[in-house]
């Protein structure tokens, strides 16, 4: 069986040491494509001392394919503090060097406040940095991890960006003690899925392959509307005071859990009012 030229990027655990990648091959599939895209998350549902944990783990990987995409140099890691918090970051540049890669790490960043037309001030953060010796052939890897404090509140996963994807895998593993959910939302497009079990561990895993970039068009809705995605909930989680308790599956129980954080700034303005 002939092996893909990307079998040797993969992600997951393993660590790129030795990436060997075809740039011809790869044009041929994505002729238009200045770079192309492998990306990984893994998302850990668990129930510790009765609280609901949450963990996402991401992995993501651009292949530099003509000098048009050294723009990707210049990245960021958006988070908030307080929902969920930038529990580990690492970004490398492997630089082609001969027949070998020369490996080169990101060691400054800034974290920055978010500025936004909208908004006059919000608990936006994100850490901006720099990848090194960026050229054609090169491949930038970011790996980073979110730790939710507020496990309830998930975001989606896209199987479609506006690079080519080689390669796209979304991971739920979760214990015997959640039970999450799943909403797809955008347009159709092939993926693959499974579903393995490990003692008290769940993996569920969704998977595409060679996916051409998304193409925004002008007066077009969010892209949101159009873009293939998995939006992970968690129905209900087990704890051993109260049993099993719900998640957010309803718009009532959303607003619900939403309200709370609202409580203490209403006794606030009652108080200034009075």
């Amino acid at each position: 069986m002939r092996i893909p030229f990307f079998a040797f990027l993969a992600l997951s655990v393993h660590l790129l040491a030795q990436p060997k990648i075809n740039l011809d091959e790869i044009r041929l599939r994505f002729p238009d494509a200045s770079a192309v895209s492998i990306t990984d998350e893994v998302l850990h549902l668990d129930v510790v001392n009765n609280q609901l944990t949450a963990v996402r783990e991401h992995v993501i990987q651009h292949i530099i394919l003509d000098d048009k995409a050294l723009g990707y140099a210049e990245r960021s890691v958006t988070y908030i503090p307080g929902f969920f918090e930038l529990a580990s970051f690492e970004a490398f540049t492997y630089v082609p060097n001969g027949k070998s890669y020369k490996k080169l790490k990101v060691e400054k960043w800034e974290d920055k406040n978010r500025i936004s037309d909208m908004f006059f001030f919000d608990d936006v953060k994100y850490r901006h940095f720099v990848f090194p010796g960026v050229q054609k052939g090169a491949i930038l890897e970011l790996r980073y991890t979110y730790n939710h404090l507020d496990p309830n509140i998930q975001f989606p996963f896209h199987f479609q960006e506006s690079t080519p994807i080689l390669k796209g895998h979304f991971t739920i593993n979760y214990s015997d003690k959640v039970r999450p959910s799943t909403q797809f939302f955008g347009d159709t497009i092939p993926i693959l899925h499974s579903k393995t079990t490990k003692g008290k561990t769940t993996s569920l895993k969704w998977e595409v392959n060679n996916v051409k970039e998304w193409k925004s068009f002008a007066n077009a809705p969010s892209h949101s509307y159009h873009l293939p995605h998995i939006f992970p909930i968690v129905k209900e989680f087990k704890t051993e005071n109260n049993g099993w308790l719900a998640g957010l599956n309803s718009a009532k129980q959303l607003y619900k859990h939403n309200f709370a954080f609202l409580k203490e700034r209403l006794k606030d303005c009652e108080e200034f009012v009075s």
